[in-house]
């Protein structure tokens, strides 16, 4: 495809290519977008970040993971037509390659449910989708409108007269500081709007329209929307516009009224009972937890009614310093970043009570209705099993290998896919990291705990000196059987999973999810018993020329000396070790090879008794309990080695009814 016209209109080549990667791989995280687009994997980040302004890129999270995903290829006119008018010409040629864009999409095997849009690109493409999307008797229902940027405010005001002008109907509940904007959209055919106090407020902006919902987060000065795409989700916050549209709120004003709500859920709640808090924090009240709700929270637990709490981040420190407030019938987890801050919502007995956090007057309003309390009680539990934390540092690491360590059942081994060695090689390997991983690696024998460690494809030397210095005993070590060149460390257990970033200063993700990890796990564990893997280049070469040194022989099938062409100085000192440990080979070839070097080792056996055709496709290398088949048609060889008993005791009789032939 000639990408030269998508240059042209302002796109990197770097945009194009993860792009185009995206259109072809569907709803992807970034280690298939690297692969597929060749970007750097330093960069793929801030690559992804422009095209998510330009409304070319949507994501979505799934446990705590970001999946992206292109946008229609159609946003790219959208985005072409904001340009200067006098590239009318290169919109014409765009148009021409669209089709193809198209195909490569419907091509995508996933689409996610729920889609992340950001800046106000992003949002012109989501709610471009949720117009498209209409039917004729469909309607267009938004609540609670709150004061925004005006530009933005200019782009929804176009899209409803977009909306409008296909016949198609929309309710807008404003809140009462939104009047004067308000009167601007009422101008708008199709278009019907209620007011509610200020005092009303949600943690989003809610638009639902057909199966499709879309929340607008508020979480900084960058716009945040979340598209999801499924009927049940939409027609519970739909039911949700129809109680609002149709009924009043209940609101209780000041501490009092805080108090009072508070005291009424208690003296509602059975003992056994339990009640869920979204947006947990210390209520304006600065740091210091008001006596009221210490006294609370010990008669709660004496009365045996438990709490799970979603604190917003950035309370850790307060919370740890206040542990024992709590009491022992209570679980905590933290949302992430920006997310309900100021706002608190507790769920009890199909109730929801929002806490609104002023410091001069706070505001509680009560709702009673079941189904606006199970779709709160949706997007808790959503946010509860995202059992995600991303920590930075190595302080952060040390606690993080503990916490795994610990985390381990007896029986478990510690199982690591993918030990790499820092950003580069060996030489890079930062003190902190080997310290790091030598005092993890001593308590872990210390406790008699066995490894299992999945290497990444490195020289055999390298490999080596880490066993011997980092790991040291009560190991079992493989190679894995595919080649990456990304530092990243998996460390899998049934019950947790923690994923390390190799670079200057470690990044970690850690996964307390079951499910999650036991999908690692299951991977981990279908890896290691893989009995074959494919290596490339002539380092893998030189290894297995080291492996076989260690078997102490080794049987060819149509050597024909490559290898020994390409490195003769390592041959040079191989044949001494050889010579030395009493090596001994033997190698079916044809004539041709009659004279090289591979034929005048002191320790070598040959007959000629192949056919050229034959020994021109690949060599076999049976030793040991493997059998390696190797491939010199490419310029760089491709190395297959199996390590497999029966597999080897097979040819190993072949090779040697063929040298007794």
């Amino acid at each position: 495809m000639d990408t030269k016209i998508l240059e042209e209109i302002g796109l990197t080549k770097s945009e194009i290519s993860v792009y185009l990667a995206l259109l072809e791989l569907g709803s992807s995280a970034t280690g298939k977008i690297i692969d597929k687009s060749k970007a750097s994997s330093s960069k793929v980040y801030e690559i992804l970040d422009r095209l998510m302004q330009k409304g070319l890129v949507s994501f979505v999270i799934k446990s705590g993971v970001k999946y992206f995903e292109a946008a229609p290829p159609e946003r790219i006119v959208d985005y072409f037509d904001e340009k200067e008018k006098v590239f009318s010409q290169q919109k014409n040629e765009l148009k021409k390659i669209l089709p193809e864009l198209e195909l490569k999409q419907k091509l995508s095997k996933f689409k996610s449910e729920a889609t992340i849009f950001k800046g106000i690109k992003g949002a012109e493409t989501a709610f471009k989708q949720l117009i498209s999307s209409m039917k004729k008797d469909d309607e267009w229902d938004v609540f609670v409108i709150t004061p925004y940027e005006q530009n933005y405010y200019n782009l929804l005001t176009k899209l409803h007269e977009q909306r409008a002008k296909k016949g198609l109907k929309a309710r807008m509940i404003f809140s009462e500081s939104e009047r004067e904007r308000g009167k601007v959209r009422e101008k708008i055919p199709n278009t019907h709007i209620k007011y509610v106090s200020n005092e009303l407020k949600f943690p989003a902006v809610i638009n639902v329209a057909g199966n499709i919902t879309i929340l607008n987060v508020p979480g900084g000065e960058e716009i945040t929307l979340f598209m999801i795409d499924n009927k049940e989700v939409a027609d519970s916050f739909r039911t949700q516009f129809e109680k609002l549209w149709q009924q009043d709120v209940y609101i209780n004003h000041g501490l009092d009224g805080v108090y009072s709500a508070f005291n009424k859920m208690l003296d509602e709640l059975k003992p056994g009972e339990e009640y869920y808090v979204l947006g947990a924090s210390w209520q304006g009240q600065k740091s210091t937890i008001p006596e009221f709700f210490r006294e609370f929270h010990k008669r709660r637990d004496e009365k045996g009614v438990r709490v799970n709490f979603l604190f917003v981040s950035g309370t850790e420190e307060s919370v740890k310093r206040n542990i024992d407030v709590y009491g022992k019938l209570s679980e905590i987890k933290f949302l992430p970043q920006g997310i309900y801050e100021g706002v608190q919502i507790n769920l009890y007995r199909k109730k929801v009570l929002i806490f609104v956090w002023r410091e001069k007057e706070p505001v509680v309003f009560t709702i009673e209705d079941e189904k606006v309390y199970h779709t709160f009680m949706t997007y808790f539990k959503l946010m509860w099993e995202q059992d995600i934390t991303v920590s930075k540092g190595f302080p952060e690491l040390n606690r993080t290998l503990d916490n795994f360590l610990n985390s381990l059942e007896k029986g478990e081994s510690y199982d690591v896919l993918g030990v790499t060695f820092g950003l580069e090689d060996y030489s890079f390997y930062d003190k902190n990291y080997a310290a790091a991983f030598k005092r993890i690696q001593n308590e872990r024998i210390k406790r008699g705990i066995k490894a299992r460690l999945l290497f990444q494809q490195r020289n055999k030397e390298m490999i080596d000196n880490f066993k011997e210095k980092i790991y040291k005993e009560n190991y079992e070590a493989k190679v894995l059987p595919y080649k990456t060149e990304f530092p990243v460390a998996i460390l899998p257990s049934n019950n947790k999973t923690v994923i390390i970033v190799h670079e200057k200063e470690p990044s970690f993700i850690t996964i307390n999810n079951k499910k999650v990890s036991g999908a690692f796990k299951k991977y981990f564990e279908s890896i290691w018993n893989q009995e074959a893997r494919i290596l490339y280049g002539l380092d893998a070469v030189q290894d297995i020329f080291e492996d076989i040194l260690e078997s102490g022989q080794c049987d060819f099938i149509g050597a024909r000396g490559y290898f020994i062409d390409a490195r003769p100085k390592y041959i040079d000192e191989w044949e001494k070790k050889a010579i030395k440990k009493g090596f001994k080979l033997r190698n079916i070839v044809d004539s041709e090879v009659k004279g090289h070097r591979i034929t005048k080792f002191s320790f070598t056996q040959t007959k000629y008794t192949l056919a050229k055709e034959f020994a021109n496709l690949s060599v076999f290398w049976i030793y040991g309990n493997k059998v390696v088949i190797s491939n010199w048609m490419k310029k760089e060889p491709m190395v297959i080695i199996i390590e497999n008993k029966q597999l080897h005791d097979m040819y190993k009789q072949q090779f040697e009814l063929l040298w007794n032939k």
